[in-house]
């Protein structure tokens, strides 16, 4: 009991300072915000304030949508949503009676970082109403192509950058094909659209390296160095570069590290699963925090990059170095001493190839790595002094429903202080480990999966994948029912291998 109160007050002690930290540095965050390439906020909001003089006919009940058009160098402006991971035109919902034009112009300024006014109605379908609408100045956008077919806006100081919207492009209509839209019956429409738009200025930057604080000004002239090096390097190391980074991009998807969840418990067993699992979702809430308190954006906000992992939002400190540290200090507890000396090694270079990765394509800046680094490693000793320290039965077990009752309740906390999505899968995975202890209570003694259940476990992760990811085309225009079905599906992942182990067991002791 000592040692998971210890944990606990641990964890909040981190919980604690991040939050302290978050409004500490409410000064810094302003301090990064008033360097925008475009208009400040308090012009936006006199903009705002300007009178809607249009005699629009009423709309229909059924429209609830407001949505801008802009076209600039002959492209359509189009940001790439988080949740749904389609294009979508800048706009959102009309609440509270608003009126649909503010809605228009008030969610390009929030998504795209773009202040515009709100010209003519160029249509409407039956749940949404199109306008044209004009940047009140240039546009601003990489000179660097996005993937050969658009370029990109810098939009860091976007209130949904890294939120709702992971980027904002200009694209060519040709390009985009009808099933990257979020609508995709509506894109036809679009096409006819744009063909009437004024065609509005715009201005290319080749960086915005000036406006990165200057902690981070440094490592983006080594960024921007080594991608040129990379650039002018033969196509077949360009290839092998790009190859390493797309697997490391698809390695990395939280949902296949949770499918191999029973493999965890094949090895170590399921306390030691459970601990591990507690480790990194302490660490990841608390790097969470720190990042809103930070609010220092990725590379690639200031940066044209390869960007392979599509990164967004802000960095510091780094997540994905942070739990890769974390898991790999705890797991040496359970490495036989002849094989430790080949893991540290194999540990070496993965965490070389991941910081290699995660700098040349824009994801995170070094001193974001190191600072993840440190604070993986922290945690990691943490629970690798108690393991080694006490005596540990059976018995003691992070597979406790007490443990994550308050891990769930912390994760709740922050997910209503930053209702964001990235803290929302993190409570859908405490509630998932919350119904993993809780079916755990129910197994018999043995602590490890045989090979059978193993088998089962991951075949039904592997079917219910499958289902995910075709549900997820279905629901994809639905903002609600991409981000319903991505939090229900990380704690029926989770559960699977507690529920094929007492079905087992159950079966077996007939």
């Amino acid at each position: 009991m000592t040692q998971i109160l210890s944990h606990i007050a641990f964890t909040l002690l981190l919980a604690l300072l991040t939050i302290h930290q978050s409004f500490a540095s409410s000064n810094t965050t302003a301090v990064t915000s008033s360097k925008m390439p475009v208009t400040a906020f308090n012009e936006l909001s006199d903009s705002l304030r300007q009178p809607f003089v249009h005699n629009d006919p009423p709309l229909a009940p059924t429209v609830r949508g407001a949505l801008c058009l802009v076209r600039s160098d002959d492209r359509i402006l189009l940001v790439d949503e988080i949740v749904t991971n389609k294009l979508s035109l800048p706009g959102g919902t009309i609440e509270n009676n608003e009126n649909p034009r503010l809605t228009a112009q008030r969610e390009t300024w929030e998504e795209a970082g773009l202040v515009v006014v709100v010209g003519r109605e160029l249509g409407r379908t039956d749940r949404a109403v199109f306008y044209e609408c004009l940047v009140e100045s240039d546009i601003i956008a990489y000179s660097e192509t996005n993937y050969g077919r658009g370029v990109e806006l810098p939009i860091y100081f976007a209130p949904h950058f890294g939120v709702e919207v992971r980027s904002a492009n200009l694209l060519s209509p040709k390009s985009v094909s009808p099933v990257e839209y979020r609508y995709p019956q509506q894109w036809p429409l679009v096409e006819d659209m744009f063909l009437s738009l004024s065609n509005q200025p715009i201005r290319y930057i080749d960086n915005l390296i000036s406006s990165a604080p200057r902690v981070h000004q440094v490592e983006l002239s080594w960024l921007s160095s080594t991608q040129e090096a990379l650039v002018t390097a033969p196509k077949q190391l360009q290839e092998v570069v790009l190859l390493g980074g797309n697997i490391l991009y698809v390695l990395i998807q939280p949902l296949l590290l949770l499918a191999f969840l029973p493999l965890f418990i094949w090895l170590w067993g399921r306390h030691f699963t459970a601990q591990l699992m507690f480790a990194v979702t302490a660490t990841s809430l608390f790097i969470l925090v720190a990042k809103q308190g930070f609010s220092f954006p990725v590379p690639h906000a200031y940066l044209p990059t390869l960007n392979y992992n599509e990164r967004s939002g802000f960095s510091f400190p780094d997540l994905l170095m942070a739990n890769w540290i974390c898991i790999s200090s705890i797991v040496v507890s359970q490495i036989k001493p002849r094989h430790l000396g080949k893991f540290a090694i194999a540990a070496f270079w993965v965490t070389i190839i991941i910081a290699f990765y995660q700098f040349i394509s824009g994801g995170a800046f070094l001193s974001d790595m190191f600072a993840g680094a440190i604070i993986g490693a922290l945690v990691g000793w943490h629970f690798i002094r108690h393991y080694f320290s006490l005596t540990v039965s059976e018995d003691y077990t992070f597979t406790s429903t007490k443990v994550w009752i308050v891990l769930t309740s912390i994760a709740a906390l922050f997910a209503y202080i930053w209702q964001f999505p990235s803290f929302l899968s993190w409570l859908a995975l405490c509630i998932g480990m919350l119904l993993f202890a809780v079916a755990s209570s129910y197994c018999p003694p043995r602590s490890r999966m045989c090979l059978r259940e193993l088998l089962y476990s991951l075949s039904v992760i592997l079917v219910m994948l499958i289902g995910y990811f075709h549900l997820e085309d279905v629901v994809a225009h639905s903002g609600i029912g991409s981000l319903l079905l991505q939090t229900l599906v990380v704690p029926i992942i989770i559960i699977v291998p507690a529920v094929v182990m007492i079905l087992f067991r159950n079966q077996h002791c007939r």
